[in-house]
């Protein structure tokens, strides 16, 4: 996945201006690490294989907290959101804005 995006970007460079937000590109890279680093523990402590979507749960958790504590999501990054999934996701969208989003 990382050698096709870097192809895209190398080849798309030449037609058109890519820049990358990389105050966002960063937080998000915490959140991961953060994220990867509890559901090892949770793994560690009790491993299961019928335990995953607790696993799958738990790292969703710890990573869109993660995102919130580092402020990370901005209203316009929902607003965004909004545009793309349209009216029919009004309420998860605005859950998410809810909860998700630290207003300054």
């Amino acid at each position: 996945m990382v050698a096709a995006l870097t192809g895209t970007i190398i080849g798309l460079r030449q037609k058109i201006k890519i820049t990358f937000d990389k105050e966002a590109l960063t937080k998000s890279l915490v959140a991961s690490l953060v994220m990867a680093m509890v559901v090892a523990a949770a793994e560690i402590l009790r491993y299961s294989k019928y335990l995953l979507p607790l696993y799958v749960l738990v790292g969703a958790s710890t990573y869109l907290a993660a995102l919130r504590i580092l402020r990370a999501i901005k209203p316009s990054d929902i607003e965004l959101l909004r545009q793309y999934l349209g009216t029919r996701f009004d309420i998860a969208v605005n859950q998410l804005e809810k909860h998700i989003v630290a207003h300054a």
